[in-house]
């Protein structure tokens, strides 16, 4: 695997980087500070074409940068992939502590297998992560989105990991407190790309924080806080693993 990176200022709001020949682009993800200084969030980070991730983020005076990564695959049985993409939810629902209708997309491979999958999202993204073996769920609450998966032929076969991640409720002043998470593949997978999901009744944005393969490229790893005041909650924190030739 090879994580290729760039970087910008804050205040441009957007960033794409592109995978060197001879390898595929599977996944990617985005790198914002949250959980080690000050942060804006990040309205998107998808596959804008076969080659190419990008993340958008709205300009903000935050002194800090803004990463995209991209998770492009070497192997020697070559990948045939495809970005499929959804603009219309598949269901809806409204988180109940804070009033927030929140619209579901469940993008879903037609051959093959899921390997990544992104979001370009008008409002804040809830939920963006591997669902099963040919599909991926993305969320989104105050604004619409296009939805995405990175669909591969069945040569490579993937499998998921998940874990389980406590966030604190908000003490009601000052900065909440970001939770890092890290997540690793079962012996001989490979780290392909990753995500974030929570239960539908709370107020966890893990999708405001990073979302990226670690420099390490073993790892996939997630920040994330829990906004509300109520009580501690659970979010869960995926790797979508590949089982190279």
């Amino acid at each position: 695997m090879i994580r290729v990176t760039s970087s910008v200022p804050w205040l441009t709001g957007q960033v794409s980087v592109s995978c060197p020949a001879g390898s595929t682009l599977v996944g990617g993800g985005v790198d914002n500070g949250y959980g080690t200084t000050t942060y804006a969030g990040v309205e998107s980070s998808f596959p804008s074409d076969a080659n190419t991730w990008k993340v958008i983020g709205p300009a903000s005076n935050v002194s800090q940068t803004l990463t995209v990564v991209a998770d492009c695959l070497q192997s020697a049985t070559p990948l045939t992939t495809q970005i499929v993409q959804l603009t219309t939810p598949t269901s809806t629902y409204t988180i109940p502590n804070a009033g927030v209708a929140v619209s579901v997309y469940d993008v879903r491979c037609s051959s093959g297998v899921v390997v990544g999958g992104g979001y370009d999202a008008g409002g804040y993204i809830v939920e963006s992560y591997p669902d099963g073996s040919n599909g991926w769920s993305s969320s989104s609450a105050r604004g619409g989105m296009t939805a995405y998966a990175i669909c591969a032929s069945a040569s490579i076969h993937v499998t998921t990991a998940q874990k389980s991640a406590i966030y604190p409720k908000y003490s009601g002043s000052g900065p909440d407190v970001p939770v890092e998470t890290w997540i690793s593949c079962p012996s001989g997978y490979t780290p392909l790309s990753g995500g974030f999901s929570q239960p539908q009744a709370s107020s966890i944005q893990v999708g405001w924080g990073s979302n990226e393969l670690t420099s390490s490229g073993q790892q996939w790893y997630v920040t994330g806080a829990n906004k509300s005041g109520v009580a501690d909650e659970v979010g869960y924190v995926y790797a979508l693993c590949g089982l190279l030739a």
